[in-house]
């Protein structure tokens, strides 16, 4: 995020700092998670078979968590052609992001992210398969998001959230109607020269972007 940010933003972006003594990611001044490795194998390639991962930094995990060409090497090794990445930090659904007072921030915040995400995919030469982040409190900006990613070639999976996954109704009820209207035109993101858009199930809609 910081270095895609505009000028003037980079401090207001997510962002690692240390909060409490630990590194965390924030945006402005909305706390979001722990900055951890989000990885269960070691930097020399060594499963962790018990919990300590859950207190690993970035340098403790193995570097085809976070590096393509890294991750490519042990998916050659392992016979593995493609994987799909799914966003951690924002939340799958951008929910982490609802909290942030500025529109402006969050939307820039979203698309920064897919962004890097359409970035990430080429440099894997599209072995990698990122999903997308969309502006869940904001059904038409994501609609648009939609169609915006669906020209950079990612993907969307918009999925219904369930009482008791998020404290705030207004989320509940703004992720069900995305998904409603997602699905309603997705013909939409087909007209944009998507690729082939899979039918979806009662409770998920994906987009192939």
């Amino acid at each position: 995020w910081t270095s895609r940010a505009p000028r003037g933003m980079e401090d207001r972006v997510p962002r690692v700092v240390e909060v409490d003594g630990q590194p965390s990611w924030v945006v402005e001044d909305v706390f979001m998670s722990r900055a951890s490795a989000s990885s269960v194998v070691r930097r020399d390639g060594e499963r962790c078979r018990g919990s300590a991962f859950i207190g690993w930094v970035f340098d403790d995990a193995h570097p085809a968590a976070y590096d393509v060409e890294a991750r490519l090497a042990v998916m050659d090794e392992l016979g593995m052609w493609a994987q799909v990445v799914y966003p951690n930090v924002a939340g799958f659904g951008g929910q982490k992001l609802a909290d942030v007072a500025d529109p402006e921030l969050r939307q820039l915040s979203v698309t920064l992210y897919n962004d890097a995400m359409a970035e990430m995919q080429d440099a894997s030469g599209g072995r990698l398969y990122p999903m997308a982040l969309l502006p869940s409190w904001d059904i038409e900006a994501s609609i648009r998001e939609v169609e915006r990613v669906a020209q950079l070639g990612i993907g969307v999976r918009v999925r219904r959230v369930e009482p008791g996954e998020h404290h705030r109704l207004d989320i509940l009820v703004a992720g069900e109607r995305l998904r409603r209207a997602v699905r309603d035109r997705r013909d939409r993101v087909a007209d944009a020269q998507a690729r082939d858009v899979l039918e979806p199930r009662d409770d998920v809609t994906d987009l192939a972007g």
